[in-house]
């Protein structure tokens, strides 16, 4: 092949003489059911934060997520002052 210039793919597809196909869905109504009300089940069982937990645990988020930003906009401002001097000579 040379470069610059696309290949042909060539397909063969058999036929085996039938036009029918048989398309079964991947998930019968019943199993759809049951797999909703296995759902429900579960999260019934699940303990959910209070407001205030959440509201808290939010708050730290956002605090630790804005420390982080300014700690690595401090390193990448002072990584580009250290290579604009080093570089600069």
């Amino acid at each position: 092949m040379t470069p610059g210039r696309g290949f042909l793919l060539v397909i063969v597809v058999r036929y085996n003489g039938s036009m029918e196909q048989s398309v079964k869905p991947a998930i019968s109504n019943v199993a759809l059911g049951r797999f909703l009300r296995e759902v429900v089940a579960e999260l019934k069982k699940v303990t959910w934060p209070t407001r205030e937990e959440t509201v808290k645990l939010t708050v730290v988020v956002i605090v630790i997520s804005i420390l982080v930003g300014a700690f690595i906009g401090g390193l990448d401002s002072l990584f580009l002052r250290a290579t604009t001097l080093l570089f600069k000579r």
